[in-house]
């Protein structure tokens, strides 16, 4: 929320200190009353420098951030974790076979993720899944894949959990590919497609989803 700046020389102490009052509770609501309260915003509006009864942009953001990929990607192998130990169906005992490939495979995806993050980073251009994109990266991966670092996810969930050897844990893999096939990359997409146009349209026409 952005709060209009008042000229605190011409005010009087105890004006301050209503104001400082006010701004402090706007930023720091008990329970949301306020919100629900539009009196109590257009009252003091000119205060507090919104007649808004909507929460602050921060808040929406910060709800925003616990959606992005790599928290939910966090969030999964947590999960994985938890069925192994609580849920595991049938668990099958670990084996060098399973073991170092899984540890292998892991390791590449994870690099491969960490990889474009930094390519996006080199080129200037945004990440965050609810940002507007700056610009179609065709490098890297991307020549062959869409979703290079969606792909890292789910190859190293994947591994993780066949690693583990349980098979309730493939549950938490197929959960999260859903999200991100069915929410996550379509979301991007229509951005995409609606800051670049046909260069994305001629780019996504011969470039995989996935792989």
């Amino acid at each position: 929320m952005q709060h209009t700046s008042l000229d605190e020389r011409q005010e009087t102490p105890r004006r301050r200190q209503n104001v400082r009052h006010l701004r402090e509770e706007v930023s720091q609501p008990k329970n949301g009353a306020y919100f629900l309260n539009p009196q109590w915003v257009k009252k003091h509006a000119h205060l507090i420098g919104s007649t808004s009864n909507q929460p602050p942009k921060e808040h929406v953001m910060n709800f925003k951030n616990l959606l992005l990929p790599p928290v939910i990607w966090a969030v999964s192998v947590m999960g994985v974790f938890f069925l192994h130990e609580i849920a595991p169906i049938k668990h099958f005992d670990p084996t060098p076979w399973r073991t170092v490939p899984s540890l292998i495979i892991i390791a590449l995806a994870i690099i491969t993720t960490v990889w474009h993050k930094r390519l996006f980073k080199k080129e200037r251009t945004n990440i965050d899944t609810f940002g507007k994109p700056d610009k179609l990266v065709e490098s890297g991966f991307f020549k062959w894949s869409r979703n290079p670092m969606y792909l890292g996810f789910v190859v190293s969930l994947a591994a993780l959990a066949f690693l583990g050897g349980a098979l309730s844990t493939g549950l938490v893999v197929v959960a999260f590919f859903v999200l991100v096939d069915r929410w996550h990359i379509p979301y991007e997409e229509k951005e995409m497609q609606s800051q670049f146009g046909g260069a994305y349209a001629e780019y996504r026409a011969r470039t995989r989803r996935w792989i």
